[in-house]
């Protein structure tokens, strides 16, 4: 009897739809996988980070009455605090978990508020900073955009990076007009293969993911088949080793 093509149309369509709700739950899981990955991270990074900052407080400590330096140098210490609290206890409170979207929004948030925090204080330190001091800054921007290329998702690594890669150019050409445009030439390169790889590593990172759940969840169907196959049919399963010696058989069999 063939059946009626509404009928057909109309399970082709369930199909789909259920292929689709299965694809955005798997990419989902990923995502709060890498957010995961992302909070273990950043609650050790952010520790780094307020050395570094104490760091270079004190080799700027001929400005330290510097009232907005010292301002942004303080919220810079409290962001990074908060980070680390916020990573280590998040998994203790229902209210933030990665399931939620809260955890990701907040994260994101203090995250940009860092970025955005650390060229401001930058740019403040450059307008009395020597020559030496100025690479010194120059080589902070380039461990801080590099540290946004060990962990995805994207969205978060582009909110902390872009306004360090932004604020650095507008640091470079107002401080230094064009006087040094292979600096300006070699920092916009780098930033392109810095941001270039946020997304190749994270989009290698994602199909890795996706195919390992996928290939976890065949495992297991496999083992559930061949389970009900051995509790419930007649016929016999074995399985033979490399020389041809049977090492496993189905209870019905033994």
């Amino acid at each position: 009897m063939t059946m009626p093509f509404a009928q057909r149309l109309r399970m082709l369509l369930e199909t789909g739809n259920a292929n689709a709700r299965e694809s955005e739950d798997l990419v989902r899981q990923v995502e709060n996988d890498q957010f995961i990955v992302r909070a273990k991270l950043s609650a050790t990074s952010a520790l780094i980070g307020i050395i570094i900052t104490v760091a270079i407080y004190f080799e700027f400590q001929n400005n330290r009455y510097n009232a907005f330096a010292n301002a942004l140098f303080i919220s810079l210490i409290l962001l990074y605090t908060l980070l680390s609290t916020f990573c280590r206890t998040y998994q203790y409170m229902k209210f933030f978990s990665i399931e939620s979207g809260r955890f990701k929004n907040i994260y994101n948030i203090l995250i940009f508020l860092i970025g955005s925090d650390w060229i401001i204080y930058i740019d403040r330190l450059m307008s009395f900073a020597d020559k030496l001091q100025s690479g010194l800054l120059f080589g902070v921007v380039i461990g801080l955009i590099s540290t946004a290329t060990t962990a995805g998702p994207i969205l978060s690594s582009l909110l902390f990076v872009m306004p360090i890669i932004t604020g650095t150019v507008v640091i470079i050409v107002l401080n230094y007009k064009f006087e040094v445009w292979p600096i300006v030439v070699c920092f916009l390169g780098y930033s392109f293969l810095a941001i270039s790889s946020i997304f190749y590593v994270n989009r290698r990172l994602f199909e890795r993911n996706i195919g390992s759940i996928r290939l976890a969840q065949t495992t297991e169907t496999i083992r559930i088949l061949l389970r009900d196959f051995e509790e419930n049919a007649s016929d016999w399963l074995w399985e033979t080793d490399a020389s041809g010696q049977i090492k496993q058989v189905s209870a019905r069999f033994a």
